[in-house]
């Protein structure tokens, strides 16, 4: 899996957390746990290729049954509650295991503005 994987250089791809085909059923959505700067993260991979976006799921303004969190910077991806505790629970385990220090900064720089 990791071979058809477009990551960006210096991420590592560890292993695949879950895997969905989108409800218009054009994408093929890819979460995988991955070592990125000294600590693992999920990264969103949409048909393959790499979306930016916070290490972990972030919540949803206005949260519904179908979607309570979202990755990916652009487009948003929609997970639901057992879908985001699946992940958060394999990235902060595996963090935790390898005794790495796990730090969500991502957008951090755009809340200085």
């Amino acid at each position: 899996m990791s071979e058809t994987l477009q990551m960006p250089d210096g991420m590592v791809f560890a292993k695949t957390i879950l895997s969905k085909t989108v409800s218009n059923g054009i994408y093929q959505v890819d979460i995988a746990l991955v070592l990125h700067k000294n600590q693992y993260e999920a990264a969103l991979f949409l048909n393959r290729q790499y979306k930016p976006g916070p290490p972990l799921p972030r919540p949803l303004d206005n949260p519904s049954a179908v979607a309570t969190h979202w990755m990916s910077a652009r487009p948003r991806v929609g997970f639901t509650e057992e879908e985001t505790n699946l992940i958060t629970d394999e990235v902060l385990s595996e963090n935790r295991v390898k005794r790495l220090t796990f730090k969500d900064s991502w957008g951090a720089e755009m809340d200085d503005f």
